[in-house]
């Protein structure tokens, strides 16, 4: 068994100056495997600014040398949009005509309702005065 398992105690105090001479080892190491670039001059505003030129220009000739397939599925797709806002614009109109024939549904029937009750009332007033004349 390792003595740092069977001392805790004595394990304990050695781990920092453990991991101090690892840190320093690996700081060598790692200092050594990077050296610094040589010095480039820091680039110009007018440098940097014809590099953001360059690429906006890059990123805006993808979109204008499309080729004809991407072209045509972005018609269909616009063409679909397009088809789905009318329908949409469609299924609005229908509803508010079905809202206004419920509406006018409901008026009928009511009418209807009212017309019965007078012919049931005419009706109620003949029989009376048929059992008078008789």
């Amino acid at each position: 068994m390792p003595a740092s398992l069977a001392e805790p105690a004595r394990a304990g105090r050695r781990t920092p100056a453990i991991l101090t001479a690892l840190g320093l080892v690996l700081a060598a190491g790692g200092a050594a495997a990077q050296q610094p670039a040589p010095a480039a001059p820091s680039p110009s505003t007018e440098q940097l600014r014809q590099a953001i030129d360059e690429i906006r220009r890059r990123l805006a000739r993808p979109q204008e040398g499309q080729p004809a397939a991407q072209s045509a599925l972005a018609a269909e797709l616009a063409a679909a949009n397009a088809r789905i806002a009318e329908l949409s614009e469609t299924v609005a109109r229908l509803r508010g005509e079905r809202e206004a024939l419920v509406a006018e549904l409901d008026a009928a029937r009511g009418e209807t309702r009212r017309a019965a009750e007078a012919v049931e009332e005419l009706e109620a007033r003949a029989r009376e005065l048929e059992v008078r004349m008789n």
